[in-house]
């Protein structure tokens, strides 16, 4: 992980590759909510006080909040005016020219947060204000740059309607739902895998503000035991898609979890396993070994990489223990402070491994991004 990315007044040497980075894990950003407006209804402009019903006294639905995130974020990803991620020139730039990523999969800031809305309908009709915002700010302006189709899981039938409305989109190249209530492999939310199947899209997690009492052993206190308590969230999912027999109900269906660190995975494997083989009868629809599912249908990114203190290589030597160069995926995580950098990422890892892991497995990944 690489905290600081380029040190001002040194000049780097960029690697050349035969292939085109894929980097699953970009966040746009809005400056405002008002930047929505031309994507809603004027009821719903009026119910947000955004567009032209902009009333400092008016009140707006319980639960409606926009994250600004001006915080965490590189000092170079600002441009002159508002916030990190948010102005598409910049971002071509750094992520496209300085860093020689080829393709940037984007999942809008905001979006991660939507989990949190109680009221449904609300969440649902924001969430397709920002897909339509992303077609049309974002994907018209580079053909680099890939969508994800957020979905509120608020209310599955809907996302599942939300995820038919968009999957014609070329660009558009996976589904990503937001933290829900109950755990993504819950059957409550089968509307929206059955919708992602059918239009062969993959299915992605990522951490964000979920609804109240859906994280995991309560709020955390500071900044740093939240980042390190993300690990718990996304074994969740991990868990609950291998166990709740997501995969033996869609066959066919690949999902990734992103931005929730990686050296989890072995004692999540080990564990599920271990109860697995003393317990099948309490899981019948889990006709494999929890080691077979991530084989064949999970995908986990890069970012944030735990970083051993001792050899960098000590996390592959780890992770090759379940065959990690079949199910990672890079992902730079830009424009957060702790940006992994695609030049030192991978350090520790063989070149051919880091291809895979920074090429093929997205590219068999995203099945609708021809290369």
């Amino acid at each position: 992980m690489s905290t600081v990315v380029d040190t001002p007044g040194i000049e780097r040497t960029k690697p050349k590759r035969p292939y085109p980075v894929i980097d699953c894990d970009v966040h746009p950003m809005m400056n405002s909510p008002k930047q929505l407006a031309p994507y809603l209804s004027a009821a719903w402009r009026e119910r947000l006080n955004i567009g032209e019903y902009d009333h400092p006294t008016r009140r707006v639905p319980h639960g409606w909040f926009f994250p600004g995130q001006r915080d965490g974020n590189r000092v170079d990803s600002f441009p002159e005016k508002g916030n990190a991620g948010s102005d598409q020139a910049l971002v071509v730039k750094q992520v496209f020219g300085d860093h020689g990523i080829g393709y940037a999969v984007l999942m809008s800031g905001q979006t991660l947060f939507l989990g949190g809305i109680a009221n449904a309908d609300l969440a649902a009709t924001v969430t397709s204000a920002y897909n339509d915002w992303m077609v049309n700010e974002w994907l018209t302006y580079d053909k680099r740059f890939l969508g994800s189709i957020a979905v509120a899981p608020q209310d599955p039938l809907r996302a599942a309607a939300e995820i038919r409305r968009l999957a014609g989109h070329p660009q558009m190249v996976q589904v990503f739902v937001a933290t829900p209530e109950r755990r993504i492999g819950n059957p409550r939310y089968d509307p929206i895998w059955q919708a992602a199947d059918e239009v062969g899209l993959p299915v992605t997690w990522h951490p964000g503000g979920g609804p109240p009492g859906g994280g995991i052993a309560g709020p955390p206190n500071s900044y740093i035991e939240g980042f390190a308590s993300l690990t718990f969230t996304a074994q969740a999912q991990f868990i609950s898609v291998i166990t709740e027999g997501v995969f033996e109900k869609f066959p066919k269906m690949k999902f990734a979890i992103v931005e929730g660190g990686i050296a989890w995975v072995l004692s999540a494997i080990w564990r599920i396993r271990r109860a697995w083989l003393a317990n099948r009868d309490e899981l019948p629809y889990m006709k494999r070994s929890p080691e077979d599912y991530l084989r064949e249908h999970i995908r986990i990114s890069t970012q944030p990489m735990e970083e051993p203190e001792g050899d960098p290589s000590d996390i592959y030597q780890a992770l090759k223990i379940l065959d990690c160069e079949r199910w990672l995926m890079y992902a730079s995580d830009y424009p957060h402070w702790d940006f992994d950098n695609p030049e030192v990422a991978l350090r520790g890892f063989p070149a051919e491994v880091e291809k895979k892991i920074m090429y093929d497995n997205p590219k068999a990944f995203y099945t609708k991004l021809e290369l």
